[in-house]
């Protein structure tokens, strides 16, 4: 049985995750915010969003008769609906729950995704089932992007630590919240050092409205991850921060009373599927480029050679006292011609070597787009060297590194 049931998840991976799908892995705490960030992006996404351009529009595709996907929108549009109308918040999730979707651009489908909501709580058990185990291992490898979510209320309290006498028992309890949680995130930034070395990893915060600034968020987030030692490496590594409401109340019960207006959910989505287009794109592209490269490295040193031979056949006629008359006069003429060909040849190549726009790096690009618009300050991005950037190095970065 057991081993029927891991020849599902093999055949699950290798089934949906083929060129051109993405799979986004959040991992977060029980009470992070992982199932309100997932049923809020969803909303957000299946009613389409605009840069401030008015161009392009990403939306996810809802309108399927599959049952994967009338699966997904019943359950996230019900659970939305609660927190719209009722005020409360979805309940944690209780099992590994794998999302379907199809992210559009202005219309035209462009990435088939895979979103795992993964239980938080099999972080603390001793005995977790196999198969939820080995969902989580192969979903870990896999991955096209991690998420690990950081509640902003915890990056709080490691901002006000600072103003703790450090021989507080205050200070004690405290400093205990936040490292508990950042030695589980460190624990499974190793795992995924070991079995997905090149995926790039996003630190996501949650319930930013705990931060009254927002514009601390990248500096903490920053020396929280120094700290714990997780910007070590050369992985590409990202921030990005959302909340329901800058103004948001929920009271003891965890219902929302009042200032519900969601902001950011979207983020972590479109940075998985935009990274996975560039990738294909940037991928595309070398290959192509390979392909005419070789063609006109051919016709170089074909030219070559014919070179070779007009500078031959041209001193053995200038050798000569009579040269008009001379046989090698049309040889000489066609050789040249030759060449003229072989110029032509290589000058178009050139051309199409230059013009070569793949469809997945203009896909990319409308994600990318829609990310400067409306969020560039809300993403940050160390690169290799660990200098902080922006969502545009990113792109650039991932297209560089095919």
């Amino acid at each position: 049985m057991l081993e029927l049931a891991w020849k599902f998840i093999n055949n699950f991976f290798v089934d949906y995750l083929g060129a051109g799908a993405s799979m986004l892995l959040v991992l977060g705490g029980t009470g992070s915010g992982k199932t309100v960030a997932l049923t809020t992006a969803f909303n957000t996404l299946a009613n389409g969003v605009n840069g401030d351009s008015g161009t392009p529009r990403l939306t996810i595709n809802v309108k399927s008769s599959l049952e994967e996907y009338r699966k997904t929108v019943q359950r996230l549009t019900n659970a939305y609906r609660e927190m719209e109308t009722n005020g409360m918040l979805p309940v944690g999730t209780s099992e590994n729950l794998m999302y379907t979707f199809r992210l559009e651009l202005n219309g035209k489908g462009i990435s088939k995704m895979r979103y795992l909501d993964y239980r938080g709580g099999i972080r603390s058990d001793r005995d977790p089932e196999p198969e939820e185990l080995e969902t989580y291992r192969k979903a870990q490898e896999n991955a096209t992007m991690v998420a690990f979510i950081i509640p902003g209320d915890l990056l709080l309290i490691y901002g006000n630590l600072c103003k703790i006498p450090e021989d507080s028992v205050e200070y004690q309890i405290q400093g205990m919240k936040v490292s508990r949680e950042m030695n589980q995130i460190k624990s499974q930034f190793l795992q995924i050092n070991d079995r997905n070395p090149e995926a790039p990893i996003l630190f996501y915060v949650t319930k930013a409205d705990y931060i009254s600034d927002e514009s601390h968020i990248p500096q903490l987030l920053e020396k929280l991850l120094s700290d714990y030692r997780l910007l070590q490496g050369k992985r590409q590594i990202l921030g990005c921060y959302s909340t329901l409401g800058k103004k948001i109340k929920i009271n003891d019960h965890f219902h929302i009373q009042e200032g519900m207006a969601p902001e950011g959910f979207e983020i972590p989505i479109l940075l998985a599927a935009g990274h996975q287009l560039k990738r294909s794109g940037a991928r595309s592209e070398k290959n192509q480029k390979k392909d005419l490269l070789e063609e006109k490295n051919k016709l170089i040193s074909e030219r070559s050679s014919l070179k070779q031979k007009e500078r031959q056949m041209e001193t053995k006629l200038n050798a000569r006292f009579i040269k008009l008359f001379a046989p090698e006069k049309g040889e000489l003429e066609e050789l040249r011609k030759q060449i003229s060909e072989k110029d032509k040849k290589i000058q178009e190549l050139d051309k199409k070597i230059q013009g070569i726009t793949v469809i997945y790096t203009a896909e990319a690009q409308g994600v990318l787009t829609y990310l400067l618009e409306k969020y560039n300050n809300n993403i940050f991005y160390w690169n290799s060297k660990r200098k902080k950037e922006g969502v545009a190095e990113f792109f650039k970065d991932t297209a560089a590194m095919v």
